[in-house]
């Protein structure tokens, strides 16, 4: 169809003018989806080692149970995401935490902050010991819901750093 009909609410057929929010919504949309596909380089393996072992699987009887495999990947400078896999008969997705590196450029502030903790594995903490080499401790640990793949989570991850605010 033409972009100059009138039934286009984001062009004005009089002067030719494209409205900012039509441009600055399709540009989001273009720019989440290169950041997704550039976020992840090399395709994940999905090994299961004694590390990805989840010993506390019974408070949350869902798929894989006691195996929670975590991959993390980078999203943006400083913001990573951790997955874990948990599903139902035959429906698996991904929970998710976020962490993401704040107050870089000062010394006493600077560290980290987790949001929607996953079970914390070996691999977990592992992965996270990684991070705080890098930024500095975990800060903050923010629950953002209650769902229940999150709160289930949230102490035993906590009591892993007993420093942080929760």
């Amino acid at each position: 169809s033409n972009i100059l009909s009138s039934s286009n609410p984001a062009v004005s057929v009089s002067n030719v003018s494209i409205d900012r929010r039509y441009l600055l919504s399709k540009a989001l949309i273009a720019g989440a989806a290169t950041a997704a596909t550039s976020a992840i380089s090399s395709p994940a393996e999905a090994v299961i080692t004694a590390d990805a072992n989840w010993p506390l699987w019974t408070a949350l009887p869902v798929a894989p149970f006691n195996r929670r495999r975590t991959i993390r990947y980078e999203v943006a400078p400083g913001v990573y995401a951790f997955d874990q896999m948990i599903g139902i008969y035959y429906v698996h997705v991904p929970i998710r935490m976020t962490v993401v590196a704040v107050h870089q450029n000062d010394p006493n502030k600077r560290g980290l902050v987790v949001f929607a903790p996953v079970a914390p594995t070996k691999e977990c903490l592992s992965l996270m010991h990684d991070l705080i080499d890098q930024y500095g401790s975990v800060r903050d640990i923010v629950l953002p819901s209650v769902a229940v793949e999150h709160t289930v989570n949230a102490g035993p991850f906590a009591r892993s750093y007993p420093q942080t605010k929760f």
